[in-house]
């Protein structure tokens, strides 16, 4: 070969390799992650996949996007997107236990119990030191009432993170309900599993009547709401004494939800009208929180006031001439105020402001209201005020504006 022959060969090999198109994907890819533009990185490293299927680098990237993606429709309570999208991660890198983890969540919340304990399961085994994983295993289980496995992956996330608040929580309550519970026999009926002592032969007589009592309550909610939720409501019937074992609460609870509706009842003929009010009022949040996700203290306690039942005139006496209180607060957990005389003044103020909205919009105006709370964006707060301006015109503060003023005007006309 002469010179001139193998000049332009000499010139190749000296010269630097040009980066292939799915580097300069990946390349760009990396880009858009640091920019926080997560649509761009996925859209990104799915091209660069269809031109190299398999590469590792790919995947990686794809697996970033999607973790950062699907954790940003969660949060936009978009679960079955969020789901599909770390399904989509998982079929390219079944060994990211972050996408499993994502997986879970997305499979618990849209109340397919048996994928996300499998898919938390799969987390602690790919990452054996990945603490929320084995937080959210440990939740999952303690809610199917397999308390035991609950405390072993919960007892791991305290070796992990002796500091960890939630886990510590869970692992107390999977011990207080084992402890419980262990005896509790359940009956079933279409929509609801309703569970006590075996031994309590009283109420057996009565467990037609009460499963009859939650199907007809269950039937209105449905009515009222337009929606119904996708697995059965559980409910427990405790004696006091079980009850009070139970109650992480403040002393004044009588009944609470918390994935469960939990209610003391020692004698149902004794105590009949006190349980079926229990239960008009915490199958509320029940449902609601089944169909609609969370949604701030006030409003949730507003709502269940008024499927209880609770006498306006008794919230107008409770309140009397005391100052109302500011959005904020009654956004919060009631159950955190110690203090029973405020706990009533925010639970009376909250079915005073409810009575208002129902007013303004009929009782069929609230579904489409918890609808807007649901589509709108931003945070819970934001949320709820952008619902309320575009159907009422003012926010939760306007509303409690309006309802001092006219409490102002009915102390004075008195």
């Amino acid at each position: 070969m002469s010179l001139v022959t193998a000049l332009p060969v000499l010139l190749a090999l000296l010269a630097p390799q040009q980066e292939s198109a799915a580097e300069r994907l990946r390349k760009d890819c990396r880009a858009a992650l640091e920019a926080g533009q997560d649509d761009r990185a996925l859209a990104l490293a799915r091209q660069a996949w269809r031109l190299e299927p398999g590469h590792e680098k790919t995947s990686e990237l794809r697996a970033a996007a999607i973790v950062r993606l699907g954790t940003r429709l969660m949060l936009s309570n978009d679960f079955e997107r969020a789901r599909d999208l770390f399904r989509e991660g998982i079929a390219t890198l079944d060994t990211n236990a972050m996408l499993h983890l994502g997986a879970g969540q997305a499979a618990k919340e849209l109340h397919d119990r048996s994928s996300a304990i499998r898919s938390f399961r799969r987390a602690t085994e790919l990452d054996t030191e990945l603490t929320p994983a084995f937080v959210a295993l440990g939740s999952a289980l303690y809610e199917q009432g397999a308390f035991d496995d609950a405390k072993k992956a919960l007892a791991r996330a305290l070796e992990l993170d002796p500091k960890n608040v939630l886990a510590r929580t869970l692992i107390q309550r999977a011990s207080d309900d084992a402890k419980v519970e262990t005896p509790f026999r359940t009956h079933a009926s279409r929509h609801f599993e309703l569970a006590y002592h075996g031994e309590r032969l009283g109420l057996d007589r009565f467990q037609p009547a009460i499963l009859e009592y939650l199907e007809q309550r269950y039937a209105l909610m449905q009515e009222l709401l337009r929606k119904q939720p996708e697995r059965p409501i559980r409910v427990m019937l405790y004696t006091k004494t079980e009850f009070q074992t139970l109650n992480r609460n403040a002393d004044w609870v009588q009944a609470y939800y918390d994935g469960k509706v939990r209610i003391p009842v020692d004698s149902w003929q004794r105590s009949k009208g006190r349980v079926e009010a229990a239960i008009r009022h915490e199958l509320t949040h029940a449902f609601l929180q089944e169909v609609h996700g969370s949604m701030s203290a006030w409003l949730h306690e507003g709502f269940a006031q008024r499927m209880e039942g609770i006498d306006k005139k008794i919230a107008l006496e409770e309140i009397g001439n005391r100052d109302l209180i500011d959005a904020k607060k009654l956004r919060r957990p009631f159950v955190l105020e110690r203090n029973p005389r405020r706990a009533r003044l925010l639970y009376a103020q909250s079915i005073l402001l409810y009575l208002e909205i129902e007013k303004r919009l009929g009782s069929r105006g609230i579904a489409p209201l918890f609808e807007r709370i649901v589509r709108a964006e931003g945070t819970m707060a934001e949320k709820e005020d952008a619902a309320l301006e575009s159907l009422l015109g003012v926010d939760l503060e306007g509303l409690i504006r309006i309802l001092g003023s006219k409490l102002r005007t009915a102390t004075a006309g008195r």
